[in-house]
């Protein structure tokens, strides 16, 4: 990865309304996530989870994959 400015982001809103699931994406639309992490995201499923197998669940990445 190269160096790139900082960009701070401040989300606000309600338990389930999305928050990490767009910081997520957008780590992983600007390649800020490491390829090995974005994959194990594709393999870890949660509990009554919605999203389609190998698709992302974004909030993964925000909040807590390990």
């Amino acid at each position: 990865m190269q160096a790139r400015p900082i960009i701070r982001l401040l989300t606000c809103g309600s338990v389930d309304d999305g928050k990490s699931t767009l910081i997520g994406r957008l780590l992983v639309e600007t390649d800020s996530v490491p390829h090995d992490t974005v994959s194990s995201a594709r393999s870890v499923r949660r509990a009554g989870s919605i999203i389609p197998a190998g698709e992302i669940d974004f909030s993964l990445l925000t909040d807590g994959l390990e």
